[in-house]
């Protein structure tokens, strides 16, 4: 937490004010304001924000039935305000009905005159240190929150969603995981939060109730039950071929007929659609091992023992995917659509950056260890006002990251060496791949993007290289991309292809096809290269395909359906080149 400025230098002197008419005038009674932020006084925010009414514009009333909460409430109001509490006669409701300790609610604490469903963390706990928020999580607690009565687990309940979140937030930062989820009620929605396992543990060993009754819980924590994780998600393909491994395991020990722990895993919570918690996934793990049945994806998980929050709603819709950090200028490539790779690297590293600030994944599971720095160069663009070329500022960025880089970080290199000649660019690419799998200090996980089909082969050399390319199909001359990353080195290039999507006209991409067929029957020496003049088809050329090929079809075998099929055949090569 952040800790500020003791609150005695923010608000000033307050054991007296002059006369304001908007207190009650000059004869209103003034009672002495404290000049801190103090435990007590967390405390006692906590519970005015659990259970206080804070509408009225002059009065604070604090509803509780509990001996305990009201007579704190009543002690430390007396301490700090000098104000006598009053109880209604109801034996419930407990009032402050100064207009100077309403406002200095409002004006220093942050408590402001809000509905339940508004009601929020006030300002003053938020920017305050550890032992003030833990003081005001207790008065919210003793209020709202309990222990139950198997296993010690604590649940805090509001209707207030912004407090819910803020609470959850708190916790977190004190260390201790909670889960929220929405709790429909006949007058609405409430929220809940959830502490179980080891983390109520921590919840009564760092923050705990004040209430006797509450505290006296905390000796039915216990670890043994799942920690907070409401079940493991994704796991129904997993237990499924979990089993089946067992089945399949001859001379079992144990079979799975006769444990029934087990057995229920697969013929009740499966069906159920519940999730088994990390208890039950120890007593599957250590059934397999008795058995000598393999499970090192159950391990994997026990090990890394994640907390999932579900993604609560998806709501499906349609709408066009482009990828908005391509540069206005460099639009044309496939019209800044999603699906070149550049976009693929970005979305690995925002997915991992996501991944170490513990936000959800779009995956339904994924393994992504600790990353220290993401480090990128991707894009094109000089700084001419610095003297930089564009392939000088890619290089500048390059030395960075190999100068900086460490065994944890993560690299996301695209089209390096693009920006000068050929075999220039694919030296500096090779050197820089080489440097990154052979260094013994850097060995960075790295994505590398590139055109130069030469670097391919460096997985055939260097162990830790593997190749992926972007999926295509192509069927009679035309290419559609798939959008999918499968493993392999690309056969080709496509950039023509991408031209032709981008909407280049059509004599520029002919002519470039017959100069890339020129180019690499030469193995790309320099050649002399006539441009085809196009030319309009007509019935009998001496060199026309078509003629030649209905020159060599002997009519007497040839079927109608053939035929038939013949023709659609020369419409769909010949009829393009019209």
């Amino acid at each position: 937490f952040v800790a500020i400025q003791r609150q005695a230098n923010l608000w000033g002197d307050r054991t007296a004010l002059d006369p304001d008419p908007d207190l009650g005038g000059p004869r209103a009674k003034k009672y002495r304001l404290p000049r801190e932020m103090t435990p007590n006084l967390a405390y006692i925010t906590g519970l005015l924000v659990g259970d206080g009414t804070l509408t009225y514009k002059n009065a604070l009333v604090l509803s509780t039935k509990d001996a305990f909460i009201a007579g704190e409430f009543t002690r430390i109001i007396a301490d700090l305000f000098g104000y006598p509490v009053r109880a209604k006669s109801n034996g419930k409701d407990y009032f402050i009905t100064s207009r100077q300790i309403r406002r200095f609610f409002e004006q220093h604490i942050g408590l402001g005159y809000v509905r339940a469903g508004e009601k929020r963390v006030p300002q003053a706990v938020l920017a305050a240190p550890r032992e003030i928020v833990t003081a005001f999580l207790q008065g919210l607690f003793d209020t709202d929150g309990f222990a139950e009565n198997r296993y010690g687990n604590v649940r805090y309940s509001t209707v207030s969603p912004i407090l819910a979140r803020q609470v959850q937030i708190l916790l977190l930062n004190l260390g201790i995981i909670a889960s929220l989820r929405p709790k429909p009620t006949k007058s609405g929605r409430s929220y809940r939060l959830s502490i179980n396992g080891a983390d109520a543990i921590a919840f009564h060993e760092r923050i705990g109730f004040r209430l006797p009754r509450k505290r006296e819980r905390a000796a039915l924590a216990s670890d043994v039950r799942m920690s907070n994780k409401e079940g493991i998600p994704h796991l129904e393909g997993t237990l499924k071929q979990i089993q089946a491994r067992i089945v399949n395991t001859p001379g079992k020990a144990a079979s799975l007929k006769s444990e029934k722990n087990i057995n229920s895993i697969f013929y009740t919570y499966l069906p159920a659609g519940r999730n088994i918690s990390y208890d039950k996934l120890d007593e599957l793990i250590a059934y397999c091992r008795r058995n000598g049945v393999p499970c090192p994806e159950l391990e994997a998980l026990r090990e890394n023992h994640y907390f999932y929050d579900p993604v609560e709603r998806i709501d499906a819709g349609e709408a066009e995917v482009f990828d908005l950090s391509v540069e206005r200028e460099h639009a044309y490539i496939a019209n800044g659509f999603v699906g070149h790779n550049s976009t693929y690297l970005r979305q690995t590293a925002l997915i991992a950056l996501m991944a170490q600030m513990g936000s959800f994944v779009p995956a339904e599971a994924a393994r992504i260890g600790l990353v220290d720095r993401i480090f990128t160069r991707i894009g094109a663009q000089d700084e001419i006002h610095a003297g930089q070329s564009t392939f000088m500022v890619e290089m500048v960025e390059t030395a960075n990251i190999l100068n900086h880089a460490t065994p944890r970080s993560l690299l996301v290199l695209d089209e390096i060496g693009r920006g000068t000649s050929t075999y220039d660019g694919v030296s500096i690419a090779w050197a820089v791949i080489e440097y990154l799998h052979n260094h013994p200090d850097l060995r960075s996980k790295t994505l590398f993007a590139t055109h130069y089909h030469e670097l391919t082969q460096l997985a055939e050399l260097l162990p830790g290289v593997a190749n992926f390319n972007v999926a295509v199909s192509e069927a009679d001359g035309e290419v559609v991309f798939l959008h999918t990353i499968v493993p392999g080195g690309a056969d080709r290039s496509y950039g023509i292809h991408v031209a032709q999507l981008a909407g280049m006209p059509r004599p520029v991409i002919q002519r470039a096809g017959e100069i890339l067929q020129e180019l690499e029957a030469s193995s790309g020496r320099a050649v002399r290269i006539e441009p085809r003049t196009a030319q309009q088809l007509t019935l009998f050329p001496e060199t026309n395909p078509l003629v030649e090929e209905l020159e060599s079809l002997d009519l007497n075998t040839l079927s109608p359906i053939e035929a038939l099929n013949r023709l659609y055949e020369w419409r769909q090569r010949f009829a393009r080149d019209t």
